[in-house]
């Protein structure tokens, strides 16, 4: 059984011990997607609530950036920086990383220009909503990125 109480025992080790959930995934000879759930289960069952906070602390996800930068079709600041990965119908990237579905540009923004504050979204200033330049991204409050969605003068490849 993939989520035996011995599992979860093996598992929680290997996180205390500072292993990283793909190298868990190898040891226990599970997928990455069933090792990430037993990596939750883990932490959730000695104690770890906030299990995903609790699991970056140690060391058990991989990093963001690493996993994000092999994604991106870089180019020049003024160039749009193409997501080759995953897109949804409307355009805009998506990815799946250790079991969190994220936007690609806000995850983006996110690794290179910091939090994103409260109540704002992201505007892709370009237009382009597969790009994932930071220098084409703006915290804005949703209506102005309706407003400038709206506008095609503002944008410099036409509207999305």
């Amino acid at each position: 059984m993939l989520h035996s109480e011995e599992n979860v025992e093996k598992c929680w080790d290997l996180i205390c011990a500072g292993v990283k959930q793909h190298e868990i995934a190898k040891t226990l000879r599970l997928s990455r997607s069933t090792t990430s759930r037993l990596c939750r289960a883990a932490a959730k069952k000695n104690g770890n609530v906030d299990h995903r906070r609790f699991l970056r602390e140690h060391g058990a996800y991989e990093n963001l950036m690493q996993f994000l930068f092999p994604r991106i079709e870089f180019g020049t600041k003024d160039d749009c920086w193409g997501w080759k990965s995953g897109k949804k119908p409307n355009g805009y990237g998506s990815v799946n990383f250790n079991g969190t579905g994220y936007q690609a540009h806000r995850a983006v923004y996110e690794c290179l220009v910091g939090p994103i504050p409260d109540g704002l979204v992201i505007d892709h200033l370009c237009g382009n909503p597969g790009c994932v330049n930071p220098y084409h991204l703006k915290p804005s409050l949703q209506a102005e990125n309706l407003l400038r969605r709206a506008s095609k003068m503002d944008y410099p490849h036409g509207a999305p």
